[in-house]
Formats: structure tokens, sequence, C-alpha cells
């Protein structure tokens, strides 16, 4: 960061500017394995209110997508403080993989 400042005897001037960087505020993620989703494999993290504000989500592995669409996304929004969390967006239900046991006659 750098510093903005107003000198008290010239009131009513520009205040200077020196070195001054300015940062996107960035969002964390929420809890994904509460909802039985990971960040799809093309996504960067951190999410940033601006250059990198959206990611798409997909059911984990063992998992699988129980509504229309497989995936979903996480969005951080533009007017976000930093260290907010991102929201989800359209996020599919994700089931466990279950297996229906079945057993083999005896002496097979």
């Amino acid at each position: 960061g750098g510093t903005v400042t107003c000198d008290a005897s010239t009131q009513d001037q520009d205040a200077s500017f020196d070195n001054v960087q300015c940062t996107e505020n960035e969002c964390t993620l929420p809890d994904l394995d509460a909802v039985n989703l990971v960040l799809s494999s093309s996504c960067s993290t951190p999410l940033t209110t601006t250059t990198n504000r959206e990611c798409a989500t997909e059911c984990a592995s063992q998992y699988y997508s129980t509504s229309a669409s497989s995936t979903g996304s996480v969005l951080c929004a533009s007017d976000a403080q930093d260290g907010a969390t991102a929201s989800l967006v359209s996020t599919p239900n994700c089931a466990e993989i279950s297996c229906v046991p079945f057993s083999l006659p005896t002496g097979t």
C-alpha cells in the first residue's frame, strides 16, 4: 500500500498520492465438503472481486449428481469485503455412489 496525504495548510488543493497500489479483495471458499463438491480442475484460486470471480464446481469423487446439471459454481461478489465467503450458485445435488450387494451361490 501507499499513502495519501493532505497538507493542512493547503485547503482545497489536491491530495498527494505516493506509491499507491490497489489490490482486489479476495473471497474464501465455502465448505464444499459439506455439500460433497469439489472445484473443477480448471479453477484457479483465490477468487477475487474483479479478475477471478467465479469457479466451476462438480460432485466429489464417490458422488454423482442427481440434478439436471452435474456442475455448479462458486462466486465472489464484486462488492465483497476482503475475506468474505464466496457464494455457491446453481449447485448440483450430489449423492453417494452405492452398489447393490449380491452373493454368489456356494461352490461358484
